[in-house]
């Protein structure tokens, strides 16, 4: 499937014709390798994925198609990201929530037992761990994995019919949820107050996209943009990414004895890493050992 996918975005030119599909990561299983009945529920795992995705546009569909019969299609700007942060791989080997209402292991024939109730609201409704990896190509990494992009990345997709004219067009630049409200404000005309009823407001992070409509090889005007979950981490910089991976998203927590419930206190397990992205879209080849001054810099 990742390869599939890989192919498609290729044929698309949604990622740059020498993006490299990267490797499966230790702990994943091939879908060889799983029974019978773990391919059973797997499968309905992706399928009950794949329904929500439908019933999600459908809707989204419903509400632009109200915008339009009120006539308001050609100057209504509209911003959709699906997803919140990489797809996520924290139902682990199987998914289908591994414990269950007290917290105990659910067992592979207890979660079959229940597997016409997937996509219910008896359940987080998580797919198995590989799924995620699958849906990040040509990504390394998956939800939780603030060290790479696999982690970190979703489709941007803005529709504005009365001032965006290259419509089906593809931007390159490097974005962050943080410029969707002054990306609003400046398509509004709208100038933030430098204070409100007496009261400093502090400048609004991240950079408008405006200007990416109408210039579509403009550098990103989002120069630096840091990232942090459950101890994995990673900097861009104007084309540069570093990332400190403490552990996959499937993988149990790394706690050392004598530290608290919020985690290892010596977050430095690996090394950096160091990726330029303007060559490298994919984070395929580490240049942490060819370039150390940068990722000393960054």
């Amino acid at each position: 499937m990742r390869e599939e996918t890989f192919a498609r975005e290729q044929k698309l030119g949604v990622i740059p014709a020498n993006a490299k599909l990267t490797p499966r990561p230790a702990g994943l299983p091939a879908w060889d390798s799983l029974s019978v009945d773990e391919k059973r529920l797997v499968a309905h795992e992706a399928e009950v994925y794949a329904a929500y995705a439908a019933q999600a546009d459908y809707d989204i569909g419903r509400a632009l198609k109200a915008v339009d019969e009120e006539r308001k299609k050609d100057n209504t700007i509209v911003l959709w990201i699906f997803g919140d942060n990489g797809a996520s791989a924290e139902g682990g080997p199987l998914g289908h929530d591994a414990v269950d209402i007290a917290g105990n292991p659910m067992s592979l024939t207890e979660r079959l037992s229940t597997i016409d109730e997937l996509g219910s609201e008896e359940f987080n409704n998580h797919y198995a761990a590989a799924w995620a990896w699958a849906l990040s190509a040509p990504f390394q990494g998956t939800k939780v994995d603030s060290s790479h992009l696999g982690g970190t990345t979703d489709p941007l997709v803005i529709s504005w019919p009365k001032r965006i004219k290259d419509a089906g067009g593809i931007r390159p630049q490097f974005g962050h949820v943080t410029d969707i409200a002054p990306t609003l404000y400046d398509a509004a005309g709208i100038t933030l107050p430098s204070s409100v009823n007496g009261i400093a407001q502090i400048p609004l992070e991240g950079a408008s996209l405006v200007y990416t409509f109408d210039q579509p090889n403009e550098p990103s005007r989002h120069h630096v943009q840091y990232f942090a979950t459950s101890g994995n981490r990673s900097i861009y910089k104007d084309g540069w990414w570093a990332g400190d991976l403490l552990r996959s998203t499937w993988e149990p927590s790394r706690t050392p004895p004598g530290t608290d419930a919020q985690g290892p206190q010596d977050y430095d397990v690996h090394p950096w890493e160091l990726y330029s992205l303007n060559e490298d879209y994919s984070q395929s080849n580490n240049l942490a050992d060819k370039y150390p001054e940068k990722l000393k810099e960054l």
